[in-house]
């Protein structure tokens, strides 16, 4: 095993690393001058100013969150952001305390991954791939920062068999960004391979509870005091069609202009709705059927591998696409690294992200040909990644036992 104070090392290198870019981040332009537009090429003040101050409104009017703004975040999500408005109400102010939030949970997200990086025996210098520079971008100007350092605490607390704190960080999760919900048939399949039979039963009745008290509890009380509001942000991105950035966005533009209006209509209905399906099918199978997967899921890399595999299907089949996702994927993939090669393939899907937005959005527009042909070279760098991933390619880790699920 690779001695403690490395891990510490590689850690309080990247942290550092990471403040000394933060201190750029605050010092950047706002924009920059390359090519035929104006680039917002490190401080995304559209998103950070524009969208997530406005959506703050609610502070200094004293107001529950979504009485009066509409919200397409939920709830955990909107006073994550909300936060530095109880500090100030200039938006430029404002702008600088969310990147120093969002500076915490990144190195939050370093120390968590290191221990888990030591749990698996991997380099833990695989934690400077939080230096790539879409992750950077993203991780000060969004927000789903949160919901990977969220994710990867629950991780943290499987592998230590801490099954209760690990649903319970799942669920509360759907509060943030609701695809973490997706991997509590991951979870509870594992815990059913390690629990011992006679109290298997038990703890997935607590499990059950656990789950359904952190969803049902915030609801009702959101509702109390929100009404339907509070559930525009479900709402809204299930009725969200097929946007820009889609990589069939092309294919069905086209196919569109040649049939019957009719049938266009119903397709536009029909293809976002087969879409959703095919997000969440690979979770909904696991939880109906549990015991296909029984011999699938024995150890804690088994957990990793089947997390990536579902947040690629989650993202391949989404009816749109933020360049954020970056986070989701990154932290969960840095634990995969076994060889040159997965360290290249991942630079390479981080560089994609940050090519895609911001620059090409900006440079070329999100409905021109070199986005689209970037969200297809995305896809299939997704692809590759999720062929590694699958099990029957032993590409990351080979076919596990029993014994494997002692480790650590």
């Amino acid at each position: 095993m690779i001695p403690l104070p490395k891990y510490y090392l590689a850690a309080g290198l990247v942290m550092a690393a990471l403040a000394i870019v933060w201190g750029g981040f605050v010092m950047a332009q706002p924009i920059y001058d390359i090519g035929a537009k104006s680039t917002p090429l490190v401080r995304d003040q559209q998103e950070t100013i524009s969208v997530y101050f406005n959506r703050a409104e609610f502070i200094p009017r004293h107001e529950f969150p979504y009485s009066h703004v509409l919200e397409e975040y939920p709830v955990l999500g909107v006073l994550y952001i909300s936060l530095p408005r109880l500090f100030t109400q200039d938006p430029g102010g404002s702008m600088q305390i969310f990147s120093f939030m969002s500076l915490l949970v990144l190195c939050a997200l370093v120390a968590v991954t290191s221990a888990l990086l030591r749990f698996f025996k991997r380099s833990p210098w695989y934690l400077t791939l939080f230096l790539l520079p879409a992750t950077l971008y993203f991780a000060f100007n969004r927000f789903d920062i949160l919901i990977a350092l969220i994710v990867q605490i629950s991780l943290y607390m499987l592998v230590r068999r801490r099954y209760a704190w690990a649903i319970f960080l799942l669920a509360i999760s759907f509060f943030v960004k609701w695809y973490g919900i997706l991997f509590v048939p991951v979870y509870l399949v594992y815990m059913k391979n390690t629990v011992a039979p006679e109290v298997w039963r038990k703890s997935f009745r607590r499990m059950l509870r656990i789950i359904g008290i952190t969803l049902v509890v915030p609801t009702v009380v959101l509702f109390i005091f929100a009404g339907v509001n509070s559930i525009l942000p479900y709402a809204f991105h299930a009725s969200r069609g097929i946007e820009y950035g889609n990589v069939l966005v092309p294919f069905l533009e086209r196919m569109y202009r040649v049939l019957p209006p009719s049938l266009v209509r119903f397709l536009m209905k029909a293809i976002p709705q087969l879409l959703f399906a095919g997000q969440i099918i690979l979770p909904l199978v696991m939880a109906l059927n549990p015991s296909g997967f029984i011999q699938r899921i024995k150890s804690h890399r088994d957990v990793v591998r089947w997390m990536v595999i579902i947040v690629l299907l989650f993202l391949l089949f989404g009816k749109f696409y933020s360049p954020q996702f970056i986070l989701w994927l990154l932290p969960l993939l840095i634990l995969l690294v076994r060889r040159f090669s997965d360290i290249l393939l991942f630079i390479t899907l981080d560089l994609i992200h940050y090519l895609s937005f911001p620059l090409i959005y900006i440079q070329s527009g999100y409905n021109s040909d070199a986005y689209a042909l970037m969200a297809f070279i995305r896809t299939l760098v997704y692809c590759i990644v999720l062929f590694k991933a699958l099990p029957a390619t032993r590409a990351w880790f080979p076919a596990t036992s029993f014994v494997d699920t002692q480790e650590g």
